[in-house]
């Protein structure tokens, strides 16, 4: 994945963020920092636009959900 992303110009930081604000079943992205540099590198990663075709290359790569480790049940807390 970090292959990928560094083709289309990016890092999985930026990809992670994105990918949790385009999944509909996250609900809330928290990011934390203990610098202004960590602060402006994760609201610059706001502003990328990452299409489809490059989400199709990441999900490419991704496992199949039989070998996920919640086996799409439902998380219980």
């Amino acid at each position: 994945m970090a292959q990928v992303c560094a083709g289309w110009g990016t890092d999985l930081g930026t990809a992670a963020l994105h990918f949790s604000l385009r999944d509909p079943r996250i609900t809330a992205t928290i990011t934390g920092f203990t610098k202004e540099s960590t602060l402006m590198r994760t609201l610059d990663a706001l502003d990328v636009h990452l299409p489809e075709s490059f989400w199709q290359e990441i999900e490419a790569l991704t496992p199949d959900p039989e070998h996920w480790l919640d086996n799409n049940e439902p998380i219980r807390w």
